[in-house]
């Protein structure tokens, strides 16, 4: 089975990678605007759904392919947060986040074809990220100054220097990442896909 990847992110691929996974890496561009009335979780899930039927137009031939599409969002006392713009708001926003939980949310697109069968799933998976209350100004400059921040939802990374801003982690660590391999299995599974088997 062809498995496809339909993100440019270097983390995403990374875990991939390290399951031992060999992938196809293909970024989409959709829109990504917010509808109104829409929440949060419902937009995170479209978007990754959306991104996966975009991917499957160029992959319309395979008869046996999977696509894995993501999309992540985290929110602070209810304020969603994307992509910081520069490092003057991601340093803003770090300093909102000392002594607070923040919610990361991941969106999981998975579309494919299997024995004939084309299958599709979407789900949202949610984690907690415990900042550290006394860091200091000096102490986010310093992780900023690496660039990790860099293309990240509320530019929080917990690889990396980044790892000494957080005070805990709950959940599926690797749904910090923006990827929740367990949550990922269970889908396939429901779908009659055993990953052991099919993504080798």
């Amino acid at each position: 089975m062809k498995v496809v990847l339909a993100t440019a992110s270097p983390t995403r691929q990374k875990i991939f990678s390290n399951l031992g996974i060999s992938f196809v890496s293909h970024p989409t561009d959709i829109d990504e605007s917010l509808r109104e009335g829409e929440g949060l979780e419902q937009t995170i899930e479209r978007l990754a759904r959306e991104k996966a039927e975009e991917a499957m137009k160029s992959f319309e031939s395979e008869q046996e392919v999977i696509i894995f599409a993501f999309d992540s969002l985290v929110a602070v006392d209810g304020k969603i947060l994307g992509k910081p713009k520069d490092e003057e708001e991601a340093f803003a926003w770090f300093q909102e986040f000392r002594g607070k939980k923040v919610d990361a949310f991941s969106g999981v697109g998975i579309l494919g074809k299997h024995s004939g069968i084309q299958f599709q799933s979407s789900f949202v998976e949610k984690s907690w990220i415990y900042f550290r209350a006394d860091s200091m100004d000096d102490h986010i400059r310093q992780f900023l100054s690496v660039g990790d921040w860099k293309g990240k939802a509320g530019g929080i990374t917990v690889e990396g220097v980044g790892a000494w801003l957080i005070d805990k982690i709950e959940g599926d660590f690797p749904n910090v990442l923006g990827v929740p391999v367990q949550r990922i299995g269970e889908e396939l599974r429901k779908l009659g896909i055993e990953p052991l088997e099919s993504l080798y």
